[in-house]
């Protein structure tokens, strides 16, 4: 299988190692690379398939969950302080440690 990736040398080590055949592409190329058969596959978010989309190309689609890619949200312990309340009122009320469970990255 032919799969399309990102230009990551981590990428094209995880999918020669699944037994696929990794090819380089810029996004852009993705679309019509997969509607000629240029590669049979591609790897990228579902919002990224949808607003691609390359749900018009691709028939199918896997979630593996093999990549784990948390958004945080960060806020400085002093953020806000100088602000007007309205600002700082959606966040009032979040705590100040991450929950139990959440991976720490530094």
């Amino acid at each position: 299988m032919k799969i399309r990736i990102s230009k990551t040398q981590a990428y094209f080590w995880l999918w020669s190692a699944l037994g696929a055949n990794p090819t380089a592409m810029a996004l852009g190329e993705t679309y019509i690379a997969l509607q000629q058969g240029v590669v049979d596959a591609q790897e990228n978010p579902i919002s990224t398939i949808h607003v691609q989309k390359f749900y018009e190309v691709a028939k199918y689609i896997s979630l593996t969950n093999h990549i784990y890619a948390p958004i945080p949200l960060s806020i400085a312990i002093g953020a806000g302080r100088g602000s007007l309340p309205p600002t700082r009122r959606p966040f009032s009320g979040l705590p100040l440690r991450p929950p139990h469970g959440t991976a720490r990255l530094w």
